[in-house]
């Protein structure tokens, strides 16, 4: 087992590496300036990369990387489209979510979320939206000094320029009052509305990709655990059973999900029978790749022992987990996990003496499930 110990923890240390390093090519396009199409795929990455530089992968397998001044456009098929506009002096890739009478655009940068709304005769403007906290000035009516105290504050410019670029359609203004804060699904929905109203026989082009607003998947799984001797009756081998389950939300995130779990690890020794459970409660991250999906997670595992019928010891473990998942079909996969637990609380630390808490691993193991997506 201590030669198993030392294969795992290179392995979750690779798989790290990989999960950063993973690219995520998925089918696409480029448009060039002059109006021709590239097919290839294209790399899927976050807003803020996407804004800047788009990696078209060739059917030979070379790489083009173009910037917002090379090409028109870019776009996944059935998925997001992005185009080429100069904003503030310098050019950057937007992400187009709805093309009419009126479009809106989307950049991310380092400075955070900025929509655009663009139309003919008015040209492309930002909408102005800030939030966050200051110090404003409070008087005391019993006390009488002035006192600063800190309040959160939001701005509605944005209001004002939905108005000016809408002000044809005033029928629409009170859902714009409504709009508190710029937002991909509610901008899209008031465009819709406004070209709609605007141009009945006229459909507008909605290009956000479609996910859904919740994502379960289930995985069933076998381990095998190693204990490091940190107790006398985990001294040994164990195997069990247990079950995930898999909590995501797309369009939050597409590669972050809560795990949830039960496991199960029934075992004999000198000290008599125990029976173990843990209850995992983790946050995953999966790479959507193609068919291998590089993942790795942490959090906590909760645990309670039955002992010799007995006595009831409960505690809580860090875990960290790495591993991949390899695709069967479209909604499910072989998944394979290497867990290292460490132990902030343990069964023997007494908590009044902090000079026992103790950080040393205490379990590792190889797991081999089923992922369904449901």
């Amino acid at each position: 087992m201590k030669y198993i110990k030392s294969v795992l923890s290179v392995i979750i240390i690779s798989s790290g590496l990989i999960v950063q390093a993973q690219t995520d090519f998925r089918p696409g396009y480029i448009i060039s300036f002059s109006g021709d199409t590239l097919f290839g795929d294209i790399d899927y990455r976050g807003d803020l990369l996407m804004g800047t530089a788009c990696k078209l992968k060739m059917p030979n397998g070379e790489t083009i990387e173009y910037s917002p001044y090379d090409i028109a456009a870019f776009r996944f098929i059935d998925s997001k489209y992005f185009v080429s506009k100069e904003i503030s002096g310098k050019r950057a890739f937007l992400e187009y979510l709805i093309n009419g009478e009126v479009s809106i655009y989307y950049l991310r940068d380092n400075s955070g979320d900025h929509y655009y709304i663009d139309k003919e005769d008015l040209g492309i403007s930002e909408l102005p939206y800030e939030e966050g906290t200051k110090e404003v000035d409070r008087k005391y009516l019993t006390y009488g000094p002035v006192d600063q105290i800190e309040v959160f504050y939001e701005t509605t410019r944005h209001i004002g320029f939905l108005k000016l670029y809408m002000q044809d359609y005033p029928e629409i203004f009170e859902k714009v009052e409504n709009l508190r804060k710029p937002d991909h699904a509610p901008l899209i929905k008031l465009a819709e509305r406004y070209n709609k109203g605007i141009c009945p026989d006229e459909q507008c082009l909605v290009y956000e990709k479609k996910l859904p607003l919740l994502k379960v998947a289930i995985e069933p799984y076998w381990g095998m655990y190693g204990f490091n001797g940190y107790y006398d009756y985990l001294d040994n081998t164990l195997t069990d059973l247990g079950a995930n389950i898999y909590l995501s939300m797309p369009r939050t995130n597409e590669k972050l999900s809560f795990k949830f779990g039960i496991e199960n690890m029934n075992t004999s020794s000198e000290y008599g029978f125990f029976a173990i459970k843990k209850f995992p409660a983790q946050i995953q991250y999966l790479y959507p790749g193609h068919r291998f999906k590089p993942k790795a997670s942490v959090g906590f595992n909760f645990w309670s022992a039955i002992i010799d019928s007995s006595r009831l010891d409960y505690a809580h473990t860090l875990c960290f987990n790495a591993g991949f998942n390899l695709g069967i079909t479209d909604k499910i996969a072989l998944s394979v996990d290497f867990d290292s637990e460490v132990t902030p609380v343990t069964f023997a630390i007494d908590p009044l003496d902090p000079s026992e808490i103790d950080f040393d691993l205490l379990s590792y193991s190889l797991k081999l499930g089923l992922y369904f997506e449901l």
